[in-house]
């Protein structure tokens, strides 16, 4: 079985290895009156590279604003809802039953949508269900005195300084917040094993402290999850500190050798634990993608294997969701699919595109440079007409700023969707207007295309007599 067969197999592997064995169930419900008439997803994070989410479940809240669900849980795992201007979360344990508070809800405004820096308001939920002494408010109490804490060292980090005050911070903490056991106390130990780690956090030493334990990685804890982020951010880059790492990592990506790189992590980390040096691997392989010290292309052959052959399913799964992070929207994969929802329009819209290239245009009619960038856009529909399919995406109400259309004979297409859709965050948009270039096989070409004062039309024209059309 190849990987790709398997990319649809591994997820209900996953789930069954998460969920199931000494798997209870959750019940969850909540009621505020704001929330009246929402669809609501429960999920948790199921990496710690690329932060894919793993939705558990999914509600409709009823006019009142109440909704509940039931999920089950094999280990305790944080648990978000990200709705309106919020990412909320709290902590579940399995077989436990939560009556969560809900803040008053609000949802995001047209200038939060178009923002690409926006972030949502982060809210650890209580509930009606716990005490002080209950997970989430020894997690909550704990986070109120660590992160000031953190913050401050960190600033030293980034001013350059020498990081002062770890030890001592360290030990007012356990004084607060003395030895416990189970989740809380992992927890506990992860967070302040991440204040020790600002100490080495501009040098190559912190790969050699052993911040992390050389031990089967707890993938459940999310405080695990940031430790091993801040340990091994940029860990090829860190590992070449003295440029011995360069001529090794060379080798490897001349050989395509997934064998020599995980041999080569182990040995220079000085880790016997292999599932952890397979996950060091994958977060290092897109780290140097996204820093474009390596190819796309080049990062998914590794990122392939290891998604068929890694130790475990966590690996797998990270492995997938890291390689199609990666791939996604790269010039000859597959477009993501661009029909729109209602099914009584798709005939009519598969026949104006069929045989054409595709100019797809992500837009805003609140966006000053989309409207700039409008009759240059018409000029390219009307010049390229016979070849070209002028697609625009307007987020935004249907019915909004129609007059810029009316009357428009370029042949230009307009779907209406909202902020938000998953058509949007299928392509990644993160600002208004984004330009792609889809062929007439509904394979990308360019991802981001130019746009029309980046001389689109000259690009295109050579595109298209290099192709001898």
């Amino acid at each position: 079985m190849n990987w790709r067969s398997r990319s649809f197999l591994i997820w209900p592997v996953f789930a069954w290895a998460v969920f199931c064995g000494e798997a209870a169930e959750v019940h969850i419900r909540a009621r505020h009156p704001e929330w009246a008439n929402q669809h609501i997803e429960i999920f948790t994070i199921a990496d710690p590279v690329v932060h894919a989410r793993q939705v558990l479940a999914a509600a409709d809240t009823d006019e009142t604003g109440f909704f509940e669900v039931r999920f089950s849980l094999e280990e305790t795992r944080q648990i978000y809802i990200e709705q309106g201007v919020y990412r909320m979360y709290f902590y579940a344990r399995p077989g436990r039953s939560y009556r969560l508070i809900l803040p008053p809800f609000r949802e995001k405004s047209r200038d939060e949508w178009l923002n690409p820096y926006f972030q949502p308001s982060v809210v650890h939920l209580a509930t009606l269900d716990e005490d002080s002494t209950g997970l989430n408010a020894l997690i909550r109490n704990f986070d109120r005195y660590f992160q000031p804490v953190y913050e401050e060292l960190a600033v030293q980090v980034y001013g350059r300084r020498e990081v002062e005050g770890v030890e001592r911070a360290i030990d007012q903490l356990e004084m607060l917040f003395p030895a416990d056991t189970g989740f809380f106390a992992e927890y506990k130990q992860y967070r302040l094993s991440s204040l020790r780690a600002l100490q080495y956090q501009q040098e190559s030493r912190v790969l050699k402290q052993h911040i992390l334990p050389d031990e089967p990685p707890d993938w459940n804890n999310p405080a695990y999850h940031d430790l091993f982020s801040q340990t091994f951010m940029r860990v090829f880059r860190k590992l070449d500190a003295d440029g011995s790492f360069s001529p090794v990592l060379q080798e490897i990506y001349r050989e395509k050798d997934l064998g020599l790189l995980i041999a080569s992590l182990k040995e220079r980390l000085s880790l016997r634990s292999h599932s952890l040096v397979e996950m060091i691997a994958v977060k290092g392989l897109y780290d140097a993608c996204h820093d474009e010290e390596i190819s796309a292309s080049l990062a998914a052959h590794f990122l392939e294997e290891l998604a068929e052959s890694g130790s475990g399913e966590e690996i797998r799964y990270c492995a997938l969701h890291v390689h199609e992070r990666l791939t996604r929207l790269l010039p000859g994969s597959p477009a993501p699919r661009l029909l729109p929802a209602d099914p009584d329009r798709e005939e009519d819209y598969l026949n104006g595109v069929r045989g054409k290239y595709i100019y797809l245009v992500f837009a805003s009619p609140r966006s000053y440079t989309f409207l700039r960038e409008l009759p240059l856009i018409r000029q390219i529909a009307s010049r390229f007409g016979e070849n070209l399919q002028v697609l625009l995406v307007m987020a935004g109400t249907e019915g909004s700023r129609d007059d810029l259309f009316a009357g428009d004979s370029t042949g230009i297409r307009v779907v209406y969707t909202e902020y938000g859709n998953e058509m949007i965050e299928k392509y990644r948009v993160r600002a208004f207007p984004s330009y792609f270039l889809i062929d007439q096989e509904g394979k990308i070409i360019w991802a981001p295309a130019p746009s029309p004062l980046e001389h689109f039309s000259d690009k295109f024209t050579r595109l298209v007599k290099s192709a001898g059309q």
